[in-house]
């Protein structure tokens, strides 16, 4: 059987990664107000229907652009011919423990930002049932980072790397990351998490790696939006003042780490 191609490695290049994204954008409104009466039928909360229109709109894109490029998921999971395996496994604690100080700043960042754009009670979790919570759950923290990685860091970013250097190609890959959001409050956090994951990217070369980095954010995320009542109104200044200062220096100790384990390997 002969080995399949990939063709168009240069695309998209950034203007066609925004003319992508409003494809997307535009894909999930069609398919908000076709499903809305599936969605009526079912009694699925707000945010559950819309985690769902995002996989399935994201999965649709992603389709079409591997049909096009005429790539793999084998080449995409493994853009390298030689094996990163020594490098996953050498960063794959430090990359998590990263994660989860930044997720403290990012959280209070988020807090901050609901409370401008979203003033009035959290969601609590006693006002679901336990049927949309798992809903939630799998479309937000399982099936949404596998298919938004492959989109932004397999395809996109990856396509960038080949074309500009590479804290250009981070940085707005990044910035086409944060506008798929949609939300206004969501983007300063979806722009840091699409940073820090990219570059992730760029120096293991590793998907599956961004994969589980992003699934990990994601569920403390969502576990902090509907177990805790956290704003920041709600905290004393001093005591958030603390825990962003201190969970932003263990992010730049943690990317330093990471970064020397990663030049350790590679030589």
């Amino acid at each position: 059987m002969k080995k399949q191609i990939e063709q168009n490695e240069y695309f998209p290049d950034i203007a066609f990664g925004f003319f992508i994204i409003v494809l997307l954008l535009g894909l999930e409104y069609v398919l908000g107000a076709a499903l809305a009466d599936l969605d009526s039928a079912l009694r699925f909360g707000s945010h559950q229907f819309s985690s769902i229109i995002v996989v399935i709109s994201t999965g649709i894109i992603v389709s079409i652009l591997m049909s096009y490029k005429k790539i793999t998921y084998a080449t995409i999971f493994n853009p390298e011919k030689t094996t990163r395996l020594p490098i996953i496994i050498a960063t794959f604690i430090p990359i998590f423990l990263l994660i989860s100080a930044a997720s403290l700043w990012v959280k209070e960042l988020t807090n901050f930002l609901d409370y401008i754009f979203k003033p009035g009670k959290p969601q609590n979790v006693q006002n679901y049932p336990l049927g949309y919570l798992a809903v939630e759950f799998i479309a937000s923290c399982v099936v949404a980072p596998v298919i938004e990685e492959i989109l932004f860091r397999g395809i996109i970013l990856r396509s960038f790397l080949n074309q500009y250097d590479p804290k250009k190609a981070i940085i707005w890959s990044a910035i086409i990351f944060a506008i798929a959001h949609l939300n206004l409050y969501q983007l300063p956090v979806a722009f840091v998490g699409g940073c820090m994951i990219g570059w992730i990217y760029y120096r293991t070369k590793s998907l599956w790696l961004c994969i589980l980095a992003h699934a990990f954010h994601n569920t403390i995320m969502t576990f902090q939006y509907y177990y805790t009542n956290a704003y920041t109104q709600n905290m004393s200044f001093i005591s958030s003042k603390i825990t962003i200062a201190v969970s932003i220096l263990l992010t730049i100790i943690l990317v330093l780490w990471v970064e020397k384990i990663i030049r350790k390997q590679e030589k």
